[in-house]
């Protein structure tokens, strides 16, 4: 294990604080909007790590007055290899939502070696021109996240989601701490996977990381006669931004931002 390395102080320098909610559906773009976020990342289908979500969903997000809308451009669930039609579709995908006004896309592909596949990667970024240009998780299932973020830095890429290759981002402070490290204000490093407001300033303080990624999502059971559906579906799993968790990290937000203001 990479050991920590806290710091004997906090780290200098003026770092804004970031907070990008993971929407999935209308409700939660409503909250992120009313919250006041800092941006918001839009997929569909979290059961499966996300997948890109409709053009109508881009629109009501870009609509809605959102400052960062970013895209997730992944075409299924699993791995992050693809195949020359799914990179077509991406590159599709691409183009939806840059025309809808977008902000960024999520972007992320590797080949079977477990590298970052620079080909598709360049081809994605180049259809996403003049747009943020994120780096998903991807990178925390890279053979090597060290040689995965000197690539990413090359490719001008100019964001990455990580959890500092680990299943979760608390669990991956020495990671995140190493990438910070090694992107040295050439590449945002963003953590996500189980932010939660609890962890936010051990995240900030310990690992220089000022970007936060959360889903902030709680999930129940339910039965379709809620919604007054005949039973013969049975369940279904009900996964919703909680409001709650999203003001809390807006307002932690605003704590560490006013924090070195007052400085």
């Amino acid at each position: 294990m990479i050991p920590i390395s806290k710091p004997d102080k906090p780290l200098s320098g003026r770092r804004k604080v970031e907070i990008e909610i993971c929407c999935t559906d209308v409700a939660s773009l409503v909250i992120a909007a009313t919250a006041k976020v800092d941006r918001v990342e839009l997929c569909a289908d979290i059961t499966v790590g996300g997948v890109t979500p409709s053009a109508g969903m881009i629109d009501r997000a870009v609509r809605l007055g959102v400052p960062s809308v970013n895209v997730l451009i992944r075409p299924r669930g699993g791995n992050f290899v693809y195949s020359e039609a799914e990179v077509k579709v991406m590159e599709a995908d691409i183009a939806v939502a840059k025309s809808l006004g977008a902000t960024g896309v999520v972007i992320g592909a590797l080949d079977r070696d477990g590298k970052f596949d620079i080909a598709v990667m360049k081809r994605l970024c180049e259809a996403a021109e003049g747009m943020e240009r994120i780096v998903s998780r991807a990178i925390d299932v890279a053979g090597s996240q060290y040689e995965a973020l000197n690539t990413i830095i090359e490719l001008g890429c100019e964001r990455v989601l990580t959890s500092g290759g680990a299943d979760s981002a608390p669990n991956g402070l020495a990671g995140l701490q190493r990438m910070v490290h090694q992107a040295a204000g050439r590449v945002v490093i963003m953590a996500g996977g189980g932010v939660r407001p609890e962890n936010v300033m051990d995240l900030y303080d310990v690992s220089g990381i000022s970007a936060f990624h959360t889903t902030a999502h709680r999930s129940e059971r339910k039965d379709f006669t809620d919604c007054g559906e005949v039973s013969g579906f049975g369940s279904y799993i009900d996964a919703y931004s909680d409001m709650g968790t999203i003001y809390k990290m807006v307002e932690l937000r605003d704590t560490l931002n006013n924090r070195q203001t007052t400085k």
